[in-house]
C-alpha cells in the first residue's frame, strides 16, 4: 500500500550520481558537489547545474563565467564527502581534501585528476530561483581516462562505480552494467 509523504518529496527523484563541479577567480579555487544537474541541449551541447545562492562557489562561477564538470568514481568518496562538507570560503578544497587538478583549454578551470571524466563549460546564462540559481553552460571540452570511455562509459573493463546522492548523508554505490537493447517490431 502507497502513503502520502511530506517530507522530503524531492528525494524520490533525488538519485542522481554525484558530480563535483569546480572553478576559479582569480587565484581563489574551489569545488562544489553538485546532485542536480542535468543535460539541457545537444547542439552546442549545453548542460545545467543548480547551486544554492549562499553556496561560495555561485559567486564564483557567475563572476568567472565557467565550471568545470568532474565525474567521481566510489574509490574516492571520501575525498567527495570532503568538498560536500567543507566550506571553500576559508579553505583551500585541493589541499583540504587531497586533490590534485591540471587545466585545459581555460587557464582559470581546475580539473580533477583523480575523477575520470572531466567537462570544460563556458557560463550562457543563469535563471535565479528562490533559494538556488539554474548555470546553463556550453560545454567547450572534454577529457577521459581512455580506460574507462569508448564514446560510452566501459563499466564491464574497469572497476566503474559511481556514486549516486539519495539526500541527506547517504549514497547508493552503483555499479553500471551496459548492455544494447535491440527492439523488435511486431
Amino acid at each position: 500500500m502507497k502513503k502520502e509523504i511530506i517530507k522530503n518529496r524531492h528525494r524520490l527523484i533525488n538519485q542522481s550520481s554525484i558530480i563535483l563541479v569546480s572553478c576559479q577567480l582569480a587565484s581563489l579555487k574551489n569545488i562544489i558537489t553538485v546532485g542536480w544537474y542535468q543535460i539541457i541541449d545537444i547542439n552546442p551541447i549545453l548542460v545545467g547545474i543548480s547551486i544554492g545562492q549562499d553556496r561560495y562557489s555561485h559567486r564564483i562561477i557567475k563572476e568567472s563565467r565557467v565550471f568545470g564538470i568532474n565525474v567521481p568514481l566510489t574509490d574516492i568518496i571520501e575525498k567527495v564527502w570532503c568538498c560536500g562538507k567543507t566550506s571553500g570560503k576559508d579553505t583551500d578544497k585541493f589541499i583540504h581534501c587531497n586533490l590534485s587538478f591540471f587545466y585545459g583549454h581555460y587557464k582559470n578551470l581546475p580539473l580533477i585528476n583523480e575523477c575520470p571524466g572531466n567537462i570544460e563549460c563556458r557560463l550562457t546564462r543563469f535563471i535565479d530561483f528562490k533559494s538556488h540559481t539554474l548555470f546553463i553552460g556550453e560545454v567547450k571540452a572534454a577529457y577521459v581516462e581512455e580506460e574507462y570511455y569508448d564514446g560510452y562509459w566501459i563499466p564491464e573493463k574497469t572497476n566503474l562505480i559511481f556514486p549516486f546522492h539519495l539526500g541527506g548523508d547517504y549514497i547508493l554505490e552503483s555499479t553500471p552494467v551496459r548492455k544494447k537493447v535491440e527492439f523488435k517490431k511486431e
